[in-house]
């Protein structure tokens, strides 16, 4: 079949949807190297689809997306794919109002450059010319080689809303003598790009305060969000994203998202998740390596008594004897 090229949009917006799907057919039409597979044509019947969509973008060397609109399955798939270093191919229809800005307000993406479209012949002139791109961004920002793996426990993302259950699961996430990195903006400000992807890809483990959606600017800081969640899953991190109810889960990470009602909710079910996954694990560990040393000192014991002191007749005499 040759190298795969996974292709991510919303389907809301049929101008666009329309331009992709054809674009993508005319491609497939001359290539034999390439082929270009959207997320509509994958089978998914039956299948976990989170799962099946990151086994194609793993399987894909290129993953181009469409960013005109702010989706976070679209945003979340994004963030996997860098943390799984694809070349990325983004797309902006920019004659739609609003969609540079919303685009510049994205932390991880406004020094990015992206490809404007219109119709598909735009979109099938990049997708053609996909051998100039690119290795992958992290490149760009960050060299993972120096960064010690798994140096914390837990890297935690608050939320920007400063309420009770902000207040009450931080209270509980330090309290807890975890290794915990947190970048609650009350004690610095603003934290670079850099910053965050170091944070993601040394800690074991990611939980993310998502912002309620009834509060101001919840759309922009939860697409920032969808992915930090998709890289830390690139990374091959465990991720939880926690969030007030009522809450719309995009369908890519509702199996790691949980909903809570006011404050003693949140803290209980982050505590419950914490136990499960953190404890749990630690305990495990422990008992490993209580199991190892308790194994390597009774080895020790026996190959002390299987040491020989002295033979009662020497080899060279014993055919005379």
């Amino acid at each position: 079949m040759g190298k795969k090229i996974f292709f991510a949009y919303e389907s809301g917006h049929p101008e666009n949807r329309d331009a992709i799907t054809r674009a993508v057919r005319e491609f497939n039409k001359y290539q034999s190297k390439y082929n270009a597979l959207t997320w509509e044509d994958m089978e998914i019947n039956g299948r976990i689809i989170n799962k099946t969509i990151f086994e194609e973008i793993d399987r894909s060397e290129i993953f181009a997306c469409d960013l005109t609109y702010i989706n976070h399955n679209v945003l979340f798939e994004l963030g996997y794919a860098i943390g799984r270093r694809k070349k990325l191919l983004i797309f902006l229809n920019d004659s739609v109002f609003g969609a540079k800005e919303n685009y510049g307000k994205l932390k991880l993406l406004k020094n990015v450059g992206y490809s404007r479209f219109n119709n598909y012949k735009e979109i099938l002139v990049e997708l053609q010319e996909k051998e100039k791109m690119k290795t992958d961004l992290l490149e760009q920002v960050i060299n993972l080689e120096k960064i010690q793996n798994d140096d914390n426990d837990i890297f935690y993302i608050t939320s920007k809303v400063k309420n009770q259950a902000f207040l009450e699961l931080s209270e509980y996430i330090n309290s807890t003598n975890l290794r915990v990195v947190n970048d609650d903006t009350s004690e610095v400000e603003y934290q670079p790009l850099y910053w965050y992807i170091k944070n993601l890809y040394s800690s074991s483990y990611i939980l993310i305060h998502l912002v309620g959606e009834d509060k101001h600017d919840n759309e922009y800081y939860n697409a920032e969000y969808s992915i930090y969640a998709g890289l830390g899953c690139g990374f091959e991190k465990k991720v939880l994203l926690i969030a007030p109810k009522p809450f719309t889960a995009p369908i890519d990470y509702d199996d790691i998202l949980i909903e809570y009602n006011g404050a003693e909710e949140c803290v209980k079910k982050v505590a419950n998740w914490i136990e499960n996954n953190i404890f749990s694990v630690k305990e495990q560990e422990r008992e490993e390596r209580s199991k190892q040393e308790k194994y390597a000192k009774q080895e020790k014991k026996f190959n002390l008594l299987k040491l020989g002191i002295g033979c009662e007749i020497a080899e060279e005499e014993k055919n005379d004897l």
